[in-house]
């Protein structure tokens, strides 16, 4: 079966960083006054085009992620667009 894709519209984009790889970034988009961070596998490239302070429609997979013996939801980007 196909990972499941989550949509969510119209977040406002309020940072985006390099991770350790510059190939990859971690984005922070503000949703009704709670951030929602992201990671984007492969969007490094996207980087210079991503505009903060803009509202986008967003795809993610979700994964339970473990660490240090916390587990948490991670958002992975699929794809995402201007509103």
């Amino acid at each position: 079966n196909p990972e499941p894709i989550v949509v969510v519209r119209n977040l406002v984009l309020r940072d985006v960083k390099t991770l350790s790889s510059p190939k990859h970034v971690k984005v922070v988009f503000n949703a009704d006054g709670r951030d929602v961070a992201a990671v984007g596998f492969g969007w490094g490239e996207h980087r210079g085009r991503l505009e903060i302070g803009q509202p986008y429609d967003v795809a993610f997979h979700l994964r339970l992620k473990e660490w240090n013996g916390f587990e948490s939801i991670e958002y992975r980007l699929v794809d995402m667009r201007l509103s």
